[in-house]
């Protein structure tokens, strides 16, 4: 990789060595004629007194923590012979932070919320989802003239749902599907009362199990 330096500033690249693309940018951009080698590797070309094309050098990355930490850069230090990156770590704005963790907490309010619930019928558990087309489905059946529903809990598995049982579970579903959002809501107040980089670090978007029984 090559850079193209003005008077200490990177004004082009870093990119491969491309003969034509230099030499076009520096009679376009630099107003400058200069004939350069069709493949070069690692050889620094001096084209004046204000202009080089260097070989990078790249350094390693420093830890960061990325839930408030992001890299800046890239940074350069410029020798006779090489063009040095380095990127530095920075704080993320702290409203940028919120509103990241606040994405997250989002995606994960809505993870819980279509999770499978537990019911008991008959002193049995079955599984039932949470999403809204059982919910739709349920609803309709209880504003209907029917009093009662083949329900398939899976593909061996067929139970009859009285009006009273469908009750039971979209009541379950209405409840477990709330308080994911009202755990969103708290975890979002926690979010918004944070006043340093270290209060936000320290807050936990926990992934809880992947059931929930009833």
């Amino acid at each position: 990789m090559f850079v193209i330096i003005h008077n200490n500033y990177v004004v082009l690249g870093p990119m491969r060595w491309n003969r034509f693309r230099f030499e076009n940018f520096l009679t376009e951009e630099q107003e400058t004629t200069f004939t350069l080698d069709t493949n070069n590797t690692d050889t620094p070309v001096v084209v004046s007194d204000e202009i080089k094309i260097l070989p990078v050098q790249t350094t390693p990355n420093p830890d960061y923590n990325p839930k408030i930490e992001m890299l800046h850069g890239p940074l350069w230090q410029f020798t006779d012979s090489v063009a040095i990156s380095s990127y530095e770590v920075q704080p993320i704005n702290i409203d940028a932070v919120k509103n990241m963790l606040k994405e997250q907490v989002a995606a994960e309010r809505y993870r819980r919320s279509t999770l499978a619930v537990d019911v008991i019928i008959e002193d049995t558990a079955y599984k039932f989802a949470t999403d809204k087309d059982t919910q739709n489905t349920i609803h309709r059946a209880l504003t209907s003239s029917t009093n009662s529903l083949n329900w398939k809990i899976n593909a061996d598995t067929w139970v009859v749902l009285t009006n009273t049982e469908l009750q039971l579970i979209l009541d379950t579903i209405i409840a477990y599907v709330q308080t994911c959002f009202d755990w969103e809501q708290a975890k979002n107040q926690e979010i918004d009362s944070c006043l340093t980089h270290q209060e936000l670090d320290a807050v936990e978007i926990v992934v809880p199990n992947q059931d929930r029984v009833i």
